[in-house]
């Protein structure tokens, strides 16, 4: 991941919409599709740390000793129909702090919107930032998601999006 870092140029779009809440110290819901969640952490230009949800399954662990060397914080799911997990997210939320969330994972399906981050905005009143990812260079993985491997020497693209508000 960091060698397509150091190696790709990196454009960002409409990157002036989560900066206008950093500066201001406002949270919100970073919402993007779990195939893209390879380079998802060179979106993040705060120096406040997101927390990203992750599964409590061997791949959402794996994923999240990645994160862990690029500056990104685990939420891991509790196995009790995710109530620990929604006290965590909605305390780090009124805490002022940054939350991402793959609204189609763990387990799809592929880029369908769960209920689950409507259901925390809605009830925290925190608004959802949408952000997508492509690159020039890549493969898909045969997984659920197709999950989007970047490979090295890509131009890349985060697209940021208007915040929704539930």
């Amino acid at each position: 991941i960091y060698l397509v870092k150091l190696t790709s140029r990196i454009n960002y779009i409409n990157l002036s919409i989560p900066q206008s809440f950093w500066k201001n110290n406002k949270p919100f819901i970073l919402a993007f599709w779990h195939s893209q969640l390879m380079m998802i952490s060179y979106t993040w230009k705060s120096s406040k740390k997101i927390n990203i949800l992750a599964s409590s399954h061997s791949d959402g662990r794996f994923g999240a000793i990645v994160g862990r060397y690029f500056n990104l914080y685990n939420i891991p799911t509790s196995i009790d129909k995710n109530k620990l997990t929604i006290r965590v997210i909605y305390r780090k939320l009124k805490e002022k702090n940054y939350v991402g969330i793959t609204p189609d994972g763990p387990r799809g399906p592929k880029e369908i919107v769960s209920e689950g981050i409507i259901k925390i905005a809605r009830a925290t009143n925190t608004p959802i930032i949408p952000c997508g990812f492509w690159s020039s260079k890549n493969f898909h993985l045969k997984s659920w998601d197709s999950f989007l491997v970047t490979l090295p020497f890509s131009k890349c693209r985060f697209v940021w999006q208007k915040p929704l508000y539930i």
